[in-house]
């Protein structure tokens, strides 16, 4: 059954639409972060099909430790994409940043990309 609602607040993170019950039931999962871990710490890709998964954990007051990466929203900017799950993509060569959220917890995370143009 934990699986069960587990995912059925996966899909409808992932498609937008979260009722009361299951932004309740995500809310008891996630439990009351007090901090975002964000792994890789920063993003480097090279080449336009390399790619990265980001894994999100957090932690709350008491030290526990959680994986939250299904959880979170993703923004960037014109150098890289990220997926509902994490994956993130070259778009263009440069510098820029992923923002990382869940609820009020915010991390901005540096995006460099290279080659993306190149011929594979």
């Amino acid at each position: 059954l934990h699986a069960t609602l587990l995912f059925t607040a996966l899909i409808c993170i992932v498609s937008g639409r979260l009722s009361a019950s299951e932004a309740a039931e995500r809310n008891s999962l996630v439990g009351s972060p007090t901090r975002l871990i964000v792994q890789p710490e920063a993003i480097a890709l090279d080449g336009p099909r390399d790619m990265q998964q980001l894994v999100i954990t957090a932690q709350d007051a008491a030290g526990e430790i959680r994986d939250v990466t299904q959880f979170c929203e993703w923004t960037s900017d014109a150098v890289v994409s990220v997926s509902a799950s994490g994956y993130v993509t070259p778009r263009n060569d440069g510098a820029g940043h992923v923002t990382v959220r869940l609820g009020e917890l915010t991390v901005l995370l540096p995006a460099t990309v290279q080659n993306s143009a190149a011929k594979t």
